[in-house]
């Protein structure tokens, strides 16, 4: 985030205390915004998005209240309308647009059964030779 928010250029500006993305003040989010700056402000490139594993690419958006992130359409949509208020776009909007999140561990809980009945068929198959006949 240092990175990102320093030598990287990306306008971290909002991020600020008293800032639309300054809530809630944790690392976590703020890394999150700026990840997700850095990678807008460079294209999308896939060289951007590596930050040593800690962030990766997603179709969630994290936006929230008065914090609209670079990578949402609602973004475009406030740039483009020449708006300031983030506050009235609306959260369905966002739905398809790449957005940075650190992995937190935390996923859907489909995901995780899905994780899991995978594991199961490789111990499975790697414990019973006679698995597929």
């Amino acid at each position: 985030m240092d990175w990102a928010c320093g030598p990287g250029r990306t306008d971290c500006t909002a991020i600020q205390p008293g800032e639309g993305c300054y809530m809630p003040n944790d690392v976590r989010s703020h890394a999150s915004y700026a990840f997700d700056s850095y990678y807008q402000s460079q294209g999308k490139a896939a060289g951007s998005c590596y930050f040593q594993g800690v962030g990766m690419v997603t179709t969630t958006d994290p936006s929230h209240d008065s914090c609209i992130f670079p990578g949402s359409k609602l973004w475009s949509n406030i740039t483009k309308s020449g708006g300031t208020n983030a506050t009235t776009a609306q959260a369905s909007d966002a739905g398809a647009s790449a957005i940075w999140r650190l992995r937190t561990g935390r996923e859907p809980g489909f995901v995780i059964v899905f994780r899991w009945l995978l594991s199961l068929i490789a111990v499975l198959m790697t414990t019973n030779s006679n698995f597929w006949t």
